[in-house]
């Protein structure tokens, strides 16, 4: 059987050969790191079947990324489990897995912001144009199926390893074809993201030239909804930005260090801090494509503000009488 690369302590991990005692630190240093992240991701779980719960958003596009995230933290465990466990590590069968579960809630979360903010800009231009949103919402099944099929790759690293003797090479072969093809989906992300910020960055400049036009500019309604607009807008940079250099810093370094062994990888700080700051920012990114969130633009940003945007054919009776609400209540 294939040997593993070795440690820096010259101590080399077997296929064949009892792991328990030549990998005593670096499950130390890796078991603390693994209790941290766990514990993250099993709170921002609960916090996402809380608002599955509370906000009813399996109605909606959301219950993938649910799915996507329970799946994730799932094959998280199974796999660190199965490091410490077991006596025949493949690091080529586990770490597709991870990448697969892991970066389909993130794109989709994005791709979902980016059909939320053409469907805004339509909303503010009173135009239907059912063929452009027709063709983001196409785009977003077409992109969500796409790396679906990507994450079976991880299926398929399986049957190849368990096929014959050569079970090694062709999941080394896997291995790479689906680290390239992750790096290629997180360049179409940063893509997407990027239209998306300048979809909610063209919504803000529009309302402001609107209420300049209008006279509005010193209204208080205007003035908060102003405020709110101007964080959503720096929210959703920060959080793009924070995310995917992130997870593109993280390719980057398995790349630079693809020969060597996981285990050795996992406890170095570089990685620690890169994988702890996906895992905080990622919830935010999926409670940013919630409907929750679609719930509270349209309201306070949009109805509030403009009340004569209630006629647009994108806002129903309920999202109308909420604006109509809030609107007495400011000058009551």
């Amino acid at each position: 059987m294939e040997t593993l690369p070795s440690f820096n302590d010259n101590t080399t991990i077997s296929m064949t050969t009892n792991s328990a005692n030549s990998i005593d630190s670096p499950v130390t240093s890796s078991f603390l790191m693994v209790v941290i992240i766990i514990v993250l991701v099993l709170i921002a779980d609960c916090t996402i079947i809380f608002l599955v719960i509370k906000e009813r958003l399996w109605r909606d596009d959301n219950a993938l990324l649910i799915l996507n995230l329970m799946f994730s933290f799932l094959i998280y465990c199974l796999w660190h489990v199965s490091i410490y466990s077991s006596d025949h590590f493949h690091w080529q069968l586990g770490l597709p897995f991870l990448f697969g579960f892991q970066i389909m809630p993130h794109i989709s979360v994005l791709v979902t912001l980016g059909c939320m903010s053409v469907d805004r800009v339509l909303a503010l231009r009173k135009k239907t144009m059912v063929k452009i949103y027709s063709r983001s919402y196409a785009a977003r099944r077409i992109l969500l199926i796409w790396l679906f099929a990507i994450s079976l790759a991880g299926v398929t690293s399986i049957a190849a390893y368990s096929v014959d003797g050569q079970g090694d090479a062709k999941a080394k072969i896997f291995f790479h074809v689906y680290i390239i093809c992750h790096f290629a989906s997180s360049v179409l992300t940063i893509f997407i993201s990027v239209i998306a910020f300048v979809c909610i960055w063209k919504i803000h400049s529009r309302v402001v030239n609107m209420a300049i036009t209008k006279g509005t500019i010193n209204d208080p309604i205007w003035q908060k909804t102003n405020k709110v607009s101007s964080r959503l807008t720096v929210t959703v940079a920060a959080l793009v930005f924070g995310q995917f250099t992130t997870w593109f810093a993280i390719y980057i370094y398995l790349f630079l260090n693809i020969h060597r062994h996981l285990l050795e990888i996992e406890q170095e700080p570089v990685f620690v801090f890169l994988l702890l700051t996906n895992f905080i920012v990622a919830p935010l990114m999926v409670f940013l494509g919630s409907a929750q969130f679609r719930r509270y633009f349209k309201r306070q940003f949009l109805c509030c503000l403009y009340p004569d945007l209630m006629t647009d054919s994108y806002i129903d009776e309920s999202w109308r009488s909420s604006a109509k609400r809030t609107l007495s209540m400011e000058e009551g």
